[in-house]
């Protein structure tokens, strides 16, 4: 009796101790760490879905999520830097993608095999499509002709820098300081990592702001305006925005989509930030989606961590 309590207590033990880097496989390919079910994403033995990922903000929210490893990740004891981005569902593969998806995977793969990075851990939240606008808006204003009436953007970046972030510190290999870690999306994904970047300067050094919503239907959103000259500068940063010149195949509109992400780049220069921490592009003929955000993530990415 005595052995066989003995060995039911080791059993606990064994699962409890050192629960940072305990996972409990359950088969060759899903396993359990820190409660939630991680698994390969479609067989990319690299990819990994982490599945019904609790948003506490959001009461009783969940949501998945896909971790990006580098090449050699699970071979070695390196650790690496991190980028988080949202619309996980369009990073990696072309399955649920509008228009072909970012293939961030065989893109970073591939600047690994030419020797321009050591790679980098990407973190992608799915969105939850009903919701979407409003998760990633801050404030309320008009998108097109509806209304943001219920803004949930600063719980969802209170999410990431307060649940997501230290799940994964304590999950993965990173190298958690801020030098070391990054926020990036599109279209009203860019906006929301423009907000949560500048806001936790004391979390994020990088942000990549892709076709950013800086304006509506016929007004620009002046509440991001405002808020970007009240948060100032407080740490030196590196903001490199991307626009495109037909953005949505209407001409006025896409002439001051362009004019609001010009106006953000100078304002950040009036506010502080020298020329060396931000970057403009701008590519005239391109259109708003995820062709075109695949085509510059290579140059923005490497701009922002070399």
């Amino acid at each position: 009796m005595k052995n066989i309590l003995f060995v039911i207590i080791s059993f606990v033990l064994l699962i409890t101790y050192n629960h940072k880097a305990d996972a409990i496989s359950i088969n060759s390919d899903e396993k359990i760490v820190d409660g939630y079910v991680v698994k390969e994403y479609q067989g990319i033995s690299n990819l990994e879905l982490i599945k019904d990922f609790d948003i506490p903000q959001f009461k009783g929210v969940k949501r998945d999520l896909l971790v990006y490893l580098p090449v050699g990740y699970k071979e070695s004891n390196k650790r690496y830097p991190v980028l988080y981005m949202h619309d996980a569902q369009n990073l990696f593969t072309i399955d649920s993608a509008n228009y072909g998806g970012w293939q961030i995977n065989k893109t970073l793969e591939r600047l690994i095999a030419e020797d321009r990075t050591e790679g980098v851990i990407i973190v992608g939240v799915y969105n939850d499509g009903s919701n979407r606008a409003s998760e990633y808006s801050p404030w309320e204003y008009w998108l097109f002709y509806n209304k943001i009436k219920n803004p949930l953007g600063e719980e969802y970046v209170d999410f990431i820098v307060n649940k997501l972030k230290p799940y994964i510190d304590k999950n993965y290999r990173t190298l958690s300081d801020r030098e070391n870690t990054g926020i990036a999306g599109s279209s009203l994904g860019g906006l929301i990592s423009f907000y949560a970047g500048l806001r936790y300067q004391n979390v994020f050094s990088k942000i990549g702001v892709f076709s950013p919503y800086f304006t509506a239907e016929k007004a620009k959103i002046k509440e991001v305006y405002n808020f970007s000259k009240k948060v100032g500068k407080r740490e030196n940063m590196k903001i490199c925005f991307y626009v495109g010149g037909k953005e949505f195949g209407r001409t006025e509109y896409d002439k001051n989509y362009l004019e609001a992400t010009k106006e953000m780049y100078n304002l950040l220069k009036d506010i502080g930030f020298d020329e060396n921490e931000l970057r403009l592009l701008v590519d005239k003929k391109a259109v708003h989606n995820e062709r075109y955000w695949a085509k510059y993530f290579p140059e923005i990415f490497l701009w922002l961590y070399e």
